[in-house]
């Protein structure tokens, strides 16, 4: 079995131990297509924190549109 070594700068979220790390999202998923013969995955949660508690919440939408972001790349460029 090849290890999954990356390294990739991240960003802090609200919480200590959550990062945000969508290229890492990506290369997991490739990942698991090139060592398991590409089986359906489901991601069942996904989220961010944050400590402002504001409406204009421009820290989530980035997370969600750079994580969907990185899903579609993996798919589209990796097939």
């Amino acid at each position: 079995m090849r290890r999954l070594t990356i390294c990739f700068p991240t960003v802090r979220s609200g919480s200590s131990w959550l990062f945000f790390t969508p290229e890492l999202m990506r290369a997991v998923l490739v990942w698991i297509k090139d060592e398991y013969n590409n089986p359906p995955v489901y991601v069942t949660e996904n989220g961010f924190s944050d400590k402002t508690g504001q409406l204009n919440d421009d820290g989530r939408v980035n997370y969600y549109k750079f994580y969907i972001n990185n899903v579609l790349q993996g798919w589209w460029t990796e097939l």
